[in-house]
């Protein structure tokens, strides 16, 4: 049992639980403040002097959600809060009176359709208050990538990348993928025979089934963070063939992605980015065993991870990585 979990026990009986909680998390902080001390130490050692001072000058706001302030580099949850924590920055929700120079803001809508178009919000309530428009200044990340939806994914990737994901159910002969259109809802399933037009189920998508599969049976998935542009490293997700659709991996590394995607791929990944006007969010790829083929099958624009399965050497790697790519891709536009 952990020091963490044994507080728990020992405490619950006596403090509200808002209590026990702050008091487990302060010591799991003091536990991992000295990796994280290492870390920050890495993340200066490679940024520049002025990307540095930049850093400490900048303001982050997410809108409409604000992210937790309680987070640890172990923690699970949004992959952001631990580049936050890295970096030294805790965000803040929009404020309508923010008056600054150095602004970085966040849209953050855990949705697959935005049920707020920020750009168009802000535009009238700024013009509603015959101020200018704050937002024309700052930094915006994912300010307008308004649809995930598996449709949309699949149809940004026909065009970016020439060839198609989804198809016509009720006339393809093969193995026939079926899913929500909605994300991370992890429900795919396998049919082999073409189905009538009328059980088209419009909350549904129709796909190829992506032979994935390694020689061990395992179903192998490319994780790719995109931090305005694409990183040098993905993750390797592994998991049983009987298990494909799930979100839980039986292993995942962290590998160079140059070894997984060729030039060309990079290209059509960042093209298929900027027509879906993503900014920050990480990308599930599926390559083909029979054709070589790569495909986009699931676009995260407010990612978790690093993904389960990784060793703790593994994740703080990358941490510190997306840190990096954050400060050098976001923050230096503010100055450009």
């Amino acid at each position: 049992m952990s020091i963490g979990d044994s507080l728990k026990r020992i405490c619950r009986p006596f403090l509200p639980k808002y209590l026990v909680f702050k008091l487990v998390f302060k010591v799991r902080y003091i536990k991992e403040l000295p990796l994280l001390l290492l870390y920050r130490q890495k993340l200066k050692s490679r940024l520049t002097e002025n990307e540095f001072r930049l850093l400490k000058s900048i303001e982050i706001i997410t809108f409409p959600t604000k992210l937790r302030e309680f987070v640890l580099m172990s923690s699970g949850g949004p992959t952001i809060e631990k580049i936050f924590l890295l970096i030294g920055k805790q965000p803040n929700a929009f404020n309508f009176h923010l008056e600054t120079d150095n602004l970085l803001y966040i849209d953050w809508q855990d949705l697959t359709h935005n049920r707020i178009k920020s750009s168009e919000y802000f535009q009238d309530l700024f013009k509603y208050f015959h101020k200018e428009c704050l937002i024309d200044n700052m930094v915006k990340i994912n300010l307008n990538t308004n649809d995930i939806s598996k449709k949309n994914v699949a149809k940004c990737f026909a065009s970016t990348f020439g060839y198609a994901l989804d198809i016509d159910p009720t006339t393809y002969s093969g193995e026939i993928v079926v899913k929500s259109d909605e994300n991370a809802k992890h429900d795919g399933e396998v049919i082999t025979e073409p189905i009538r037009q009328a059980d088209i189920d419009p909350s549904k998508v129709y796909s190829i089934a992506i032979n994935n599969i390694d020689s061990n049976g395992f179903a192998t998935d490319f994780r790719l963070p995109y931090i305005g542009k694409c990183l040098n490293f993905c993750y390797v997700k592994k998991r049983p063939k009987s298990d494909r659709f799930s979100n839980t991996n039986s292993s995942a590394i962290k590998v160079n992605s140059s070894e997984i995607f060729s030039e060309s791929e990079f290209n059509s990944i960042d093209n298929f980015c900027r027509m879906l006007k993503l900014d920050f969010g990480e990308l599930d790829c599926l390559r083909d065993n029979n054709t070589g083929k790569l495909y986009i099958v699931d676009v995260a624009k407010t990612p978790s991870g690093p993904p389960n399965g990784i060793s703790n050497q593994y994740k703080y790697d990358a941490i510190l990585e997306m840190s990096v790519a954050f400060v050098k891709n976001f923050l230096n536009t503010l100055h450009s």
